[in-house]
């Protein structure tokens, strides 16, 4: 539950002043009740289709998202749970992605904020912003990677 409600609200916070700037109080205050109303019905329907799908299969406990895409394919008939493995591979690749570019938009974030900080507060030397992106993404990478910081 908590990986939902960090993908829903993470790129959200950092974009969200910048929708409503462009779509005016009014239009951003409805559009955003509107987004929110279809997002939580969706997540509703994964969980509920996740439920059904656990119920079907004794012994299991829990699906991923992959793993709730395989079922409902399987479980569907007909000619769909030939497509089982495919929507299951379609949903991770999905999640890969969405990922990668929410990350992006973190790091783009980031180097437009750090940039001017540094112009203010150091030395006249016009450094790229495309260094502030890699140096970025090298602690990103550096922290993803190395696991529990407590064992170290």
């Amino acid at each position: 539950m908590v990986h939902i409600i960090k993908g829903n609200i993470g790129i959200g916070i950092i974009t969200l002043p910048m929708a409503i700037r462009n779509a005016g109080l009014m239009l951003g205050a409805f559009g955003i009740m509107g987004i929110a109303m279809i997002s939580v019905y969706c997540m509703k329907l994964l969980v509920r289709s996740a439920h059904r799908a656990c119920a079907k299969r004794p012994g299991v406990h829990f699906l991923d998202y992959a793993d709730t895409a395989e079922a409902a394919f399987t479980d569907a008939g007909g000619r769909w749970p030939m497509y089982a493995c495919f929507a299951r591979r379609l949903v991770n690749v999905f999640l890969c992605l969405s990922q990668l570019f929410s990350n992006a938009v973190y790091v783009l974030f980031i180097a437009q904020n750090i940039q001017p900080v540094r112009r203010s507060t150091g030395p006249s030397i016009r450094v790229p912003r495309n260094l502030f992106h890699c140096i970025d993404l090298l602690c990103r990478f550096s922290s993803s990677t190395a696991g529990n910081f407590s064992t170290l």
